[in-house]
């Protein structure tokens, strides 16, 4: 506690100020110090499960392409090849434009008053 020089002179109310300043500046860079390295760490523990997480849906896309294939390729066996190619685009579409419908609609409700969702 320095409230006082060695001289027992009570210390300016300016050079409070100051150091006040000080120690704060002191402690933000210390704050952000500490910021940077818990971001860094949670950050480096992170990457491989996003690297999963990538992983996973590129297979999952992957199945859902062969999935395709192979009704294409059934319906192709039972009917003409291109009525296989033309019906598998249609039906593939028509769950686009479904999924597609249902995500705009709860989009939109999510940024809506809650007594008109």
């Amino acid at each position: 506690m320095q409230a006082e020089d060695e001289t027992d002179e009570p210390v300016s109310i300016k050079a409070l100020i100051g150091q006040l300043s000080e120690d704060t500046r002191s402690f933000a860079k210390a704050e952000v110090a500490w910021f940077r390295a818990e971001a860094g760490e949670r950050a480096h523990y992170a990457v491989p499960g996003l690297v999963a997480i990538g992983t996973a849906i590129t297979l999952v896309l992957a199945a859902i392409i062969a999935l395709i294939i192979g009704i294409m390729m059934l319906l192709s066996a039972m009917f003409n090849p291109v009525i296989a190619i033309i019906s598998v685009f249609a039906g593939c579409l028509a769950l686009a434009f479904i999924a597609i419908k249902f995500g705009t609609a709860r989009l939109r409700g999510a940024f809506s008053q809650r007594e008109k969702r």
